[in-house]
């Protein structure tokens, strides 16, 4: 039998978070937004039957989702530290999974936006099993990304602060003591597979922002 999700409306008009990043406005606002349905989705009853068969293969779903991010995210340009704090990111990951309603594509371009309504878009990949930080670190992992081609990186570094902090306070009681960490962790693994087809000087660039973020956040 095929299974469905089933969305309360089909859409709305306008455009992409990803095209407004790309123009250099960072609307708070939607960030938060999309953080409380996180937080709520984390709190959350969990789905009755998973999306890919049973149980089981809902797991490896997000096991193939996890292997092919953190593959992405290896580059010819760094060493054998980041492969470490690839392999340790996934370690921690795989350990804290849960059963949860997880989308495992969240990013800019599957959120759809207009003045007052915000749609998330394109859960082919999601899954009934998965590491809700996963979604969160993506998220911002390409919030930041935009943030420093724009050069507005200190101030987004600072919401994405207060964005982590509050996804805690709305689950309070519930969230593990590691997910800030794999948050973070995830932020830099998402900057390292976006910079990729950077140039070499770009994105030597942008592994100090991965270095800053694993000494500040994501080792502790």
């Amino acid at each position: 039998n095929e299974k469905m999700l089933v969305m309360t409306r089909l859409g709305i008009a306008g455009h992409s978070l990803a095209h407004r990043l790309s123009e250099g406005y960072f609307d708070r606002w939607v960030l938060k937004q999309v953080n409380v349905f996180l937080a709520n989705s984390y709190r959350a009853d969990f789905p009755a039957e998973g999306f890919w068969g049973d149980k089981s293969d809902d797991k490896d779903h997000w096991q193939q989702i996890l292997e092919e991010h953190l593959k992405s995210a290896r580059s010819h340009f760094f060493n054998d530290a980041f492969d470490e704090y690839l392999r340790q990111l996934k370690v921690k990951s795989l350990s804290a999974t849960r059963h949860q309603l997880v989308h495992l594509d969240l990013q800019p371009k599957h959120i759809l936006l207009n003045d007052n309504e915000i749609a998330i878009v394109d859960w082919e990949s999601s899954s009934t099993y998965g590491d809700p930080a996963f979604d969160l670190g993506k998220l911002l992992g390409h919030f930041l990304f935009y943030a420093i081609q724009a050069q507005q990186t200190e101030s987004i570094m600072c919401l994405i602060e207060e964005i982590v902090l509050a996804f805690q306070s709305g689950t309070v009681g519930t969230c593990d003591h590691d997910f800030v960490s794999r948050v973070y962790g995830f932020i830099g693994s998402t900057l390292l597979s976006l910079g990729q087809h950077l140039k070499e000087s770009q994105f030597k660039q942008l592994i100090d922002y991965v270095r800053k973020i694993e000494l500040t956040y994501y080792s502790n």
